[in-house]
């Protein structure tokens, strides 16, 4: 296997990995960053037997720290969206996270799956939505 990043100026990103058995999955993207904390990522990953399940697309925009709003700055939110190429099924998920001090956090999790229902990757998951919720310690 092999990967890369690099950095241009101080907003992209690209990178990208190569792994290689019994075929090649190839994974490339990059990212943006803006001055007020919102970051995307785009990224297309081909697996190995891309043939079978299809291949990837991936989108996330995310915002940490949500200063600008009075007492919002322990906030993070997050919208991702994964979707099979091949079929055309997908999964949103949105994250909110606040943090309580250096070490812990409470999260807020919906995911949305979508597609043809017994025909697709996503479209098969037994769930129009699930919503989570928890609390982190990080050691």
């Amino acid at each position: 296997g092999a990967n890369f990043t690099r950095v241009i100026g101080e907003a992209v990103e690209i990178h990208g990995e190569l792994a290689y058995r019994n075929g090649a999955s190839v994974l490339a993207g990059g990212k943006y960053s803006f001055r007020s904390g919102l970051s995307v990522i785009a990224e297309f990953y081909t697996p190995k037997a891309a043939t079978e399940r299809g291949c990837y697309g991936f989108v996330h925009i995310g915002k940490s720290r949500l200063r600008e709003l009075p007492g919002w700055k322990e906030w993070d939110l997050g919208f991702s969206l994964v979707s099979n190429l091949r079929d055309r099924s997908r999964i949103a998920v949105f994250d909110a996270t606040r943090r309580m001090g250096q070490r812990y956090s409470v999260y807020g999790r919906v995911q949305a799956p979508a597609g043809t229902k017994w025909r697709s990757e996503y479209g098969m998951i037994p769930y129009a939505a699930l919503v989570s919720a928890g609390f982190r310690v990080q050691i």
